[in-house]
């Protein structure tokens, strides 16, 4: 696991989130996603190779990981999230066109700079254990921080999930050796997600 670059997202995407809120989260977080995928093109390069493996593992991790949001909406009623969140993605009332900007960025900027950097810059393959551990911990660090600022001790909570992503997302590239089942099944559970917010947290 290269350290830096594990902890240096979630310390800086909290950083900015006190000091610059969302927007600058987004901006900063991004930015250096970029950076890391450059500097590290030549290691991640082969985990863009797709293996026989490839399609049953996107499938079934997609199938496991939009099944646990499920229970976990099921859980924890996503309503309460309605006027933390709306305040933050539509602070001028939802607008049909702001949520297609939203989604569009989502499926394709965040998803995969987020895939690449983690899966690809962040971990070592060498160290399984580390990249695993080290995946679970600071993927759930990099949203649980800024979404404290954001809600209080319910943004820890809310922020468990992506601890659980993050080990099977590390797990699944290690075992398959590319990063297209962590990618396919991170666009499947940011799909789950914008349904979410059309079902849940639009007024």
């Amino acid at each position: 696991m290269d350290w830096l670059f594990a902890a240096g997202a979630p310390v800086i995407s909290t950083i900015l989130m006190v000091v610059g809120g969302p927007a600058a989260v987004q901006i900063g977080y991004h930015a250096l996603c970029v950076w890391a995928i450059w500097k590290n093109w030549n290691k991640i390069q082969p985990l863009l190779a797709w293996t026989p493996d490839s399609g049953k593992w996107s499938l079934g991790l997609s199938l496991v990981i939009v099944s646990g949001m499920v229970v976990f909406a099921r859980i924890w009623d996503p309503r309460v999230l309605r006027l933390p969140m709306t305040g933050t993605l539509f602070p001028r009332g939802y607008e049909p066109r702001m949520f297609a900007v939203i989604a569009a960025f989502t499926m394709l900027i965040h998803t995969p700079l987020e895939e690449l950097y983690w899966r690809g810059a962040a971990m070592d393959a060498a160290s399984p254990r580390s990249a695993v551990w080290g995946s679970i911990f600071f993927f759930y660090w990099l949203h649980a921080g800024p979404l404290y600022f954001l809600m209080g001790t319910r943004g820890l909570w809310l922020a468990l999930p992506t601890a659980f992503a993050g080990g099977v997302w590390a797990l699944s590239t290690l075992r398959t050796k590319n990063i297209w089942p962590a990618l396919i099944s991170h666009w499947a559970a940011e799909v789950a997600i914008l349904y979410g917010v059309l079902r849940y947290l639009r007024p």
